[in-house]
């Protein structure tokens, strides 16, 4: 007989990055101070936001997808320091000005997109499958995943020990 979980937590909805370039993956290291998947290797990504604007993301089929590919870039941003936008990038050094920025809440990422004139291209992620978190954890997430061909300079480095991402 089966049994109805004792967790009824539902599911945020999240994105995350299967991010490749020249036959390699990236794969980020969570702090192990974090409640969820902390230690572990993961695809960069996070929970959506409300503040993620579809209206930046060029060609996607929908709102929703729209929303998830922006979430996807938002965090790619924010854990790794890629960003997936077209347009003419910003140099290294603003952008690592722009993603401090952007962790001590003085700009979101969607000002930073249109102070540089850039737009996130939904033909630039693929999608690559979903993902509902089984019952028994006690965070859940219904994560869309992307496969994401990068080309681009690598501008990021964890944020120190505190930070989300450690590796």
């Amino acid at each position: 007989m089966f049994s109805t979980p004792k967790n009824k937590a539902i599911p945020r909805r999240a994105a995350a990055g299967i991010v490749h370039r020249g036959g390699e993956v990236l794969l980020a290291r969570r702090n192990d101070a974090i409640p969820f998947m902390g230690g572990h290797h993961v695809f960069p990504g996070g929970s959506m936001d409300k503040a993620d604007d579809p209206a930046y993301v060029i060609g996607a089929k929908n709102a929703a997808s729209g929303k998830s590919i922006f979430a996807v870039a938002r965090e790619l941003f924010e854990e790794t320091g890629l960003l997936l936008a077209r347009g003419t990038a910003p140099g290294l050094e603003t952008l690592r000005a722009a993603r401090s920025a952007l962790h001590a809440g003085e700009i979101p990422f969607a000002g930073i997109l249109e102070r540089h004139d850039l737009r996130i291209n939904a033909a630039d992620f693929t999608p690559a499958g979903e993902w509902i978190t089984p019952a028994f954890s006690p965070m859940r997430f219904h994560t869309d995943y992307y496969a994401c061909a990068y080309s681009g300079e690598f501008s990021g480095e964890p944020l120190g020990p505190d930070g989300e991402i450690v590796e």
